[in-house]
This record gives structure tokens, sequence and C-alpha cells, in this order.
């Protein structure tokens, strides 16, 4: 996993670290499996939940390669405000997420 964050876990006697994404692995892979996922819609609810999630938009942004914003850029229909990914969320959450797009989308 390129954009990886390893945390430490215990269970009983053993323990060891575990890869997870960053949030920005995560929002990169999520717009990309939207085009390859059988529940296109189930991708886009979690990934429009996932950008409002972001703390620093612009600063992520700067973290972005060329490929991640193609990847990003193609569910530009959640540039749409009222696009049903955003409706599923609450209003702030849903504002936020929207926020994030556009700035990351700059």
């Amino acid at each position: 996993m390129n954009r990886s964050e390893y945390l430490p876990v215990v269970f009983g006697d053993s323990s060891g670290l575990v890869p997870r994404p960053s949030l920005l692995g995560a929002i990169v892979c999520k717009a990309a499996a939207v085009a390859v996922d059988d529940l296109p819609d189930a991708q886009l609810l979690d990934l429009a939940l996932l950008l409002s999630l972001l703390d620093d938009p612009l600063a992520t942004r700067e973290e972005m390669t060329a490929k991640d914003r193609k990847r990003l850029r193609a569910r530009h229909g959640l540039a749409d405000v009222d696009h049903r990914a955003w409706r599923s969320l609450p209003d702030d959450t849903a504002a936020r997420g929207r926020t994030a797009y556009r700035l990351l989308m700059g």
C-alpha cells in the first residue's frame, strides 16, 4: 500500500503492526472503486463520507499526485450539491465533504 499507516495491534500475547490506508489513500481508493464495483452507489456514499473527514483539504491537495486527481475528478458528479451521496449525509457533514471535494479539485 503506497499510502499506509501502521497501527499497533495487540491480541492476547501477540502484537504487531497492521497497515491501513491513510485518509487520502482511502479517498483515492474509493474514487477508483466506483468504476469497478458492482455497487458503485455504495462506493460513492463511502467516498462522500471520507471527504467530509478531511481536516485540511488544501494540505491534502498538496499530497495528491496527478493520478490521484484524475481518479477523484472522474467522480465529477460529486460537484453537484444535489448528488445522492451528499443527500445521504447530515447537512453539515455533506457541506464539509462538498467543500473538501471542491478544494481538492482546485
